[in-house]
């Protein structure tokens, strides 16, 4: 789904000591999500639906996307993100300096929500939510299930693991619920990370 191009007005760019990078903006973004959400799982440049969004939050039942548009950034890569991002996150939110935040809340689908980062001197930056994330009606299933392992996708349709994923996604499409197999995503992904946590664990006990 492609972004709608209005004409407006770029953002004044700040001053070059008050722009915020991917990595400024990061930093701060990052514990603040974790520590507003303690029972969730926070990835770092998560790979899905053939693009990668820089933060995924992962409860028992939803998805929500972060995409970072830093003061350095361009809206280039926008369109092909939202189209990539809507196939599987329940909520999406584009999180941008204040160069290109309004032209986000004005180019992207009433849906998806805005938040501001505004550069502070010598501090962490203050997040602004211009607008807040609805549910996403564009959600494929199919996309969904893309983001399962063959392994996982055989323990939800209780198949043979030797199956092709192709097979095996098929397969959960034509004999399950829709709504109850997207229920199901988040529950598998946070699991996964769970056995990866304990694997390291592992790991570093021995």
């Amino acid at each position: 789904m492609a972004v709608k191009r209005r004409k407006i007005a770029r953002g004044p760019r700040p001053p070059a000591k008050e722009q915020l990078s991917d990595g400024a903006i990061r930093a701060a973004l990052v514990p603040s999500l974790k520590t507003r959400n303690p029972t969730c799982v926070l990835l770092e440049e998560f790979s899905g639906a053939g693009a990668r969004i820089d933060l995924l939050l992962i409860s028992s039942s939803r998805l929500t996307g972060y995409e970072i548009k830093s003061d350095l950034d361009s809206l280039q890569r926008v369109d092909q993100q939202l189209a990539a991002f809507s196939r599987y996150c329940d909520n999406l939110c584009f999180v941008a300096g204040r160069h290109l935040a309004l032209r986000l809340l004005n180019g992207l689908p009433s849906w998806c929500g805005v938040i501001v980062a505004i550069g502070r001197r010598e501090s962490e930056p203050d997040f602004l939510t211009l607008r807040y994330p609805r549910q996403n009606p564009m959600i494929d299933v199919s996309g969904s299930l893309s983001l399962l392992r063959r392994s996982e996708l055989a323990r939800l349709g209780r198949r043979d693991t030797r199956c092709r994923k192709r097979q095996l996604t098929n397969h959960l499409l034509e004999h399950y619920n829709p709504l109850e197999l997207r229920r199901s995503i988040p529950s598998a992904l946070m699991q996964r990370q769970k056995l990866r946590a304990a694997e390291l664990q592992t790991l570093d006990g021995g």
